[in-house]
């Protein structure tokens, strides 16, 4: 009934604003529904709830699973993100409210940084100004927290403009230019993408790379796309991009660092394996969930623990976050512990996140796992009933990535294999006709890229499939000339 009443109300919006596009915001609670309901991609995500984005996963690597299994073939816009200065107690972390106006800026841009590094193309911050109240006198702060998100704060009811908060501030300087490409944990070969959507007054900018500068480059009305050269030698490097953005004159508009991991694309990250039992979701149990973690020795995990959680898709109700310290043997940890699932459950997700390091590069490496009560979801839920999501390697394929997309000659096709194997790569056109298909031969487990040649192809869509041992993943892609 829900899917025929959003249909509905979707078939109403196209009829009366034709080529709008049209999605329903979900929740954290419904990170579970299938996006491709909709058409586009769509969600509010505050950084304190629930506890797969505060704890397993992080704010930034939630997003990224979001992006990744949510929505890879259609945009993502975060619908609200945001702090609170309201009355309330943090407990030391980013809260609902009880963050002061420094805290709110600092963390707005953070949650801000952090769905661009996910690659969301948009963000709406919840709110502009305050109005927005739950309990009392709107115009006091009362006991009972109430939504004061606003970047511009107002004093009374006769307060007509109201005056700016730091976040306003933090915004305006962060805008003069935003880095969509490279992204902060972003593992790069050969190459490192670079695109910037600047403001007005940012004419050029310089990029040094661990203290020596690398380039300068103009911005030419607003936008800028290229690449930089990537791993330099067999050893990965930790590298720290600092972008200095200068106006017309030369001063300088804003500095950011970006960093990134240059290594060899079969290069092979530590990775998170969970199973559960029973493997149906049964409200009213016990669930035992096993964990695993196998490292390269390469990387650090830092600090030497695993947080992992149970989120049971309730109301409010964050979930239950834990950890466990590790010690590896033979490069790897296993562990396992007990979840008691309400009654009133009907899809739960287990999560489990660590933070692996090489030198001043670090990236969350995550896994999750979704289970419902039988076939309760219905129609409503991804096609995976029971998943398993990683920002580490899985058994089969993950990471298919195509770069430049659009492109108008030749592209690459990149993607990961969590163990060896001979997969096959097949490009359709529109209507479904095999063009080529690709055999690289057999591949390490790691990162791995093709180059596509499309130099012989009309403009438009067209479709890359990538299949190996009865699995298959695909991706759309625009050829313009």
């Amino acid at each position: 009934k829900l899917v025929s009443l959003w249909n509905l109300i979707m078939n109403l919006i196209h009829s009366r604003h034709r080529g709008v596009p049209v999605s329903f915001a979900n929740t954290m609670i419904g990170d579970f529904i299938d996006m491709d309901l909709f058409d586009m991609t769509a969600y509010n995500a505050y950084i304190y709830n629930p506890v797969t984005l505060s704890h397993s996963h992080g704010y930034a690597g939630f997003l990224r699973f979001l992006k990744s299994r949510r929505s890879p073939e259609m945009p993502m816009v975060i619908t609200e993100f945001g702090l609170s200065v309201s009355p309330g107690n943090t407990g030391g972390q980013y809260g609902y409210g009880g963050n002061t106006e420094e805290e709110q800026a600092e963390g707005d841009l953070l949650m801000y940084r952090g769905l661009i590094d996910a690659g969301a193309q948009g963000g709406c911050i919840f709110q502009y100004h305050d109005g927005w109240f739950k309990a009392g006198n709107e115009w006091n702060h009362d006991s009972s927290p109430e939504e004061w998100f606003g970047l511009i704060a107002f004093s009374n009811a006769s307060d007509h403009y109201g005056t700016p908060r730091p976040a306003w501030n933090a915004f305006a300087a962060y805008n003069k230019a935003v880095i969509v490409n490279p992204k902060n944990g972003g593992i790069y070969s050969d190459a490192v993408p670079v695109e910037i959507f600047a403001a007005d007054g940012a004419a050029s900018f310089t990029v040094q790379r661990n203290g020596i500068q690398v380039s300068a480059s103009l911005i030419e009305d607003g936008y800028y796309k290229d690449e930089m050269n990537g791993a330099s030698g067999p050893d990965p490097e930790d590298a720290e991009l600092v972008f200095t953005f200068l106006d017309s004159e030369g001063q300088i508009l804003k500095n950011e660092t970006i960093t990134v991991l240059l290594a060899d694309e079969n290069m092979q990250l530590p990775r998170i394996d969970l199973e559960i039992t029973p493997a149906v979701l049964a409200p009213g149990q016990n669930h035992t969930l096993n964990m695993e973690v196998l490292v390269n020795p390469v990387f650090s995990v830092e600090p030497a623990r695993l947080d992992y959680v149970m989120h049971p898709h309730i109301g409010w109700d964050p979930g239950i976050a834990r950890s466990k310290t590790l010690s590896f043997q033979n490069n790897s940890w296993s562990g396992q512990d007990n979840f008691f699932i309400p009654s009133d459950c009907r899809v739960a997700t287990f999560g489990a996140g660590m933070t692996i390091r090489y030198g001043k590069f670090s990236k969350r490496i995550f896994n999750q796992r979704i289970l419902t009560a039988g076939d309760w979801a219905g129609s409503l839920a991804a096609e995976e009933s029971s998943s398993s999501i990683s920002g580490a390697p899985v058994p089969g394929m993950q990471d298919l990535a195509i770069y430049p997309n659009p492109f108008n000659s030749t592209t690459r096709v990149r993607f990961m294999l969590a163990v060896p194997g001979e997969p096959e790569l097949t490009l359709y056109d529109a209507i479904g006709r095999c063009l080529k298909t690709i055999r690289p031969g057999r591949l390490a487990a790691g990162f791995h890229s093709v180059t596509l040649d499309g130099s012989e192809l009309a403009t438009g869509v067209y479709v890359i499939r990538i299949h190996l041992e009865g699995r298959s993943e695909i991706r759309k892609m625009v050829l313009i000339r």
